[in-house]
């Protein structure tokens, strides 16, 4: 999974600093059910993640680290999936992790102790994943907001243990895009350009990262595309794919840099295993099938291949046929398989 530029799904790499990381029992006792709900959502088995997290919820309800993971489950169907059913269920967890989040902070202070350093980094990492969705929602203050406040909670953690070195993966994260996006800013009077140092603090995290390492082995994917250093990009995500053959945004973010280089064949098959992948899915994602197969039918475009045109059409309908049964279609969507059937049709009658 997202999977993300997302912004936080944890993978746990078990490393020699683990008892300098986990100070009490309570983070070593749940250590073995993040493993699962990580595993699970990047093969792509959403609802055994969620059932683990809501376990977790369920015994620990004062403690963010469910709602956080809950969360950040949620962002990585709507990111991947475009399923939007989970918008509403992501905002509450992510609201509620935050809530209880600061509730810790406060109370710390209050009683004049060191708050745990875990919870400011799960409150950084829920601050960011708001401020992603608040992003993709064109709300680009609340987005730079909920931004600066993941920067400054993270930063704290570190203070706190300069040994979470998970926290330069948000750091690293949003110090980049903050950068690559500035155009979206523009009610600021000046954004400095950080994204070599953005760059710089993902690949720290992969190289000593507790947590984060696949995370930041996405964001940098993402970002080295971006950069145009397709070789670096195409270098880590083929490692992820060994892992994760399955991973639909390891696939979106190849398929994408493989369009525009322009190798159509190589982007092709790629999306043809995306449409295998997504048609089997149980969630609501017709709106990224129609998105795939118009993809897919450029590059076949590019080709001259028209019988594969064909065969992509009619998957499309049938999976429209079959979803529109229980799934709401999109006017993207739609859009999407107008443009196709403009392709299709052109060809067919030349």
């Amino acid at each position: 999974m997202n999977k993300l530029c997302a912004v936080l799904i944890l993978l746990l790499v078990p490393t020699a600093h683990a008892e300098n990381l986990f100070k009490n029992d309570f983070y070593q006792q749940i250590d073995p059910e993040l493993h699962e709900i990580i595993n699970a959502a990047h093969e792509e088995n959403y609802p055994k993640a969620l059932d683990i997290i809501e376990s977790l919820i369920e015994r620990y309800p004062t403690h963010l680290i469910g709602y956080f993971f809950k969360a950040a489950v949620c962002d990585s169907i709507i990111r991947d999936y475009y399923d939007y059913r989970f918008k509403p269920i992501f905002f509450e967890a992510a609201n509620k992790a935050i809530e209880l989040g600061w509730k810790h902070v406060e109370d710390a202070e209050k009683r004049g102790i060191r708050p745990d350093p875990w919870i400011i980094f799960y409150l950084g990492g829920s601050h960011g994943y708001r401020g992603t969705q608040y992003f993709y929602d064109g709300q680009f203050f609340s987005a730079l907001k909920d931004g600066l406040t993941a920067v400054k909670a993270l930063k704290r953690c570190l203070n706190e243990n300069p040994k979470i070195y998970d926290v330069y993966f948000g750091l690293g994260t949003f110090y980049y895009w903050k950068s690559a996006k500035a155009k979206y800013l523009t009610f600021l009077p000046f954004i400095s350009d950080e994204r070599e140092k953005g760059i710089k603090y993902l690949q720290l995290t992969t190289e000593k990262g507790f947590y984060t390492v696949l995370e930041a082995q996405y964001a940098l994917t993402r970002i080295y595309f971006n950069e145009k250093r397709f070789d670096d990009g195409f270098r880590i995500n083929n490692l992820i794919a060994d892992l994760y053959p399955r991973d639909i945004f390891c696939l979106i973010q190849k398929g994408e840099a493989l369009m525009e280089l322009k190798r159509w064949q190589e982007a092709s098959e790629n999306y043809r295993l995306l449409l295998t992948l997504l048609s089997e899915s149980q969630l609501h994602c017709f709106e990224r099938i129609a998105e795939i197969a118009l993809l897919r039918t450029h590059a076949l475009e590019a080709l001259n291949d028209s019988s594969e045109i064909e065969f992509t059409y009619q998957i499309l309908l049938n999976e429209k046929e079959r979803r529109e049964k229980y799934e709401f279609i999109s006017e993207r969507s739609l859009a999407f398989v107008s443009e196709l059937t403009k392709i299709r049709n052109s060809i067919t009658t030349h």
